[in-house]
């Protein structure tokens, strides 16, 4: 009886948000030069989003009514670290001349 945020609907909204995101900087930006890049931007935004968006959100659990931060926090905290540090070791990184993922080394002897 009480009302309560549709969480689901801005989840779907950013989520979509964040796959227009990849696309513009996979197409205009040729980010996927910069190796790990789009995975370090979509791991940052995704679970960082989660994160907050987990502040608004019920309890799914009475054992964590008492904790500082709830289990989806808890969870998203790793995910965000890894795409964080993909994103920064892309960026540091020399963008690759060149990339054509039809050209793959498939030798076989």
């Amino acid at each position: 009886t009480i009302p309560r945020h549709p969480t689901q609907i801005y989840e779907a909204l950013f989520y979509l948000g964040v796959f227009v995101l990849l696309c513009v900087l996979y197409k205009k930006y040729n980010f996927i030069r910069r190796e790990g890049g789009l995975f370090g931007v979509f791991m940052t935004c995704v679970f960082g989003f989660r994160f907050l968006i987990e502040n608004i959100k019920e309890n799914q659990e009475s054992f964590e009514d008492g904790m500082l931060l709830n289990m989806g926090q808890i969870l998203s905290i790793p995910f965000v670290i890894i795409g964080v540090i993909c994103l920064v070791r892309a960026l540091k990184n020399e963008p690759q001349t060149s990339y054509d993922a039809t050209k793959r080394n498939t030798s076989r002897q």
